[in-house]
């Protein structure tokens, strides 16, 4: 590998599996040192035994990131830790099924609005000032094709997912000043735990 993430660190959330998980093993192998969460701690331990092996330098903390205490808790912890933060990935999602919208209880649109959406936007409000203060840094939300297209997920996660691209854009259009990058990247339909129903 490169080693162009030497010296860098990295929050990643959702890191127990996927996507998450991926990209935590690759930003490994670059050189970051890593702050993982995830809801599923017993997958998320699994997943710092093997960064471990490699070498790598990481801490982990149970989070849900739909609770906005648990996320400025990870977020002072990672500070604390390595003192500067380089990199979000905010990771984290749920699907939320494919029910059909009369069968949808309220329930499960604010349960995935609350991870997919707001999650994001408590790490993002709660590093952004750490990253503009130092003139640096990158937010990188993983959104989904989902929410461009119709049909390419069920309703409550593509909405969601639409409003986690309007809020990388809004974002990034209020700190792109300070130096500070935040991008949203749009998967299309990956094979992982959450998606295996959809196969």
């Amino acid at each position: 590998m490169s080693g162009r993430l030497n010296g860098k660190s990295a929050i990643i959330t959702g890191a127990s599996n996927g996507i998450g998980r991926a990209s935590a093993l690759l930003f490994a192998r670059e050189g970051a040192r890593l702050v993982l969460a995830d809801i599923n701690e017993d997958n998320l331990r699994l997943v710092q035994e093997e960064i471990k092996s490699m070498g790598g330098e990481i801490i982990i903390r149970k989070t849900d990131v739909s609770s906005e205490d648990e996320i400025k808790a990870l977020i002072n912890l990672a500070l604390e830790t390595f003192t500067n933060i380089d990199i979000l990935v905010n990771n984290a999602g749920i699907s939320g099924g494919l029910d059909n919208l009369e069968n949808q209880r309220s329930e499960e649109w604010h349960q995935v609005f609350d991870i997919n959406v707001m999650g994001p936007v408590y790490a993002t409000k709660h590093i952004i000032g750490h990253m503009k203060e130092r003139r640096s840094g990158s937010i990188i939300n993983i959104a989904s094709v989902a929410g461009i297209l119709s049909g390419a997920g069920g309703n409550a996660y593509s909405a969601s997912k639409a409003a986690l691209i309007n809020f990388t854009r809004t974002s990034a259009c209020e700190v792109g000043g300070s130096n500070v990058r935040i991008n949203a990247i749009c998967p299309g339909l990956i094979e992982t735990g959450m998606t295996l129903p959809f196969f």
